[in-house]
C-alpha cells in the first residue's frame, strides 16, 4: 500500500512541476528576443536528440549507409520546408529500409 502512495505522490509532484510555471507566468509578457528563443526550443531539443542518435548509430548499432541515407532524406525534407514530424518519420523509415537492404545484401553475399 505504501508503494502506491509513493507512486501517487511522485505523479502529483511531477504534474505540479509541469503546471506551476504555466499558472505562475500566464500574465507575464516576455521580451521579444526571449519569446523568439523559446519558440525555437522544441526544434532545438528534437535536433539535439537526432544528432545524438545519429552519432550513436554511426558508432555501429546501425550500418553507416543507413545512417547516411536517413540523414540525407531528413536534410532534403528540412530544406524543402517540411515539418519536424515529417523529417523524423521519413528519416526513421529510410533508416529501417536501408538497414534491411544492407542486411539482405550481406545475407545474399554470404549465400553466394
Amino acid at each position: 500500500m505504501s508503494s502506491w502512495l509513493v507512486f501517487a505522490a511522485v505523479g502529483l509532484g511531477s504534474a505540479l512541476f509541469r503546471i506551476a510555471p504555466l499558472v505562475a507566468a500566464r500574465d507575464t509578457v516576455l521580451p521579444p528576443r526571449l519569446e523568439q528563443a523559446v519558440h525555437h526550443g522544441g526544434t532545438a531539443a528534437v535536433t539535439s536528440l537526432v544528432v545524438s542518435s545519429t552519432v550513436g548509430a554511426a558508432r555501429g548499432s546501425i550500418p553507416l549507409a543507413a545512417v547516411v541515407a536517413a540523414v540525407l532524406a531528413g536534410l532534403v525534407l528540412a530544406v524543402r520546408g517540411r515539418s519536424m514530424s515529417w523529417v523524423v518519420v521519413i528519416g526513421i523509415a529510410v533508416a529501417v529500409a536501408a538497414t534491411l537492404g544492407t542486411s539482405l545484401v550481406a545475407v545474399a553475399g554470404g549465400l553466394l
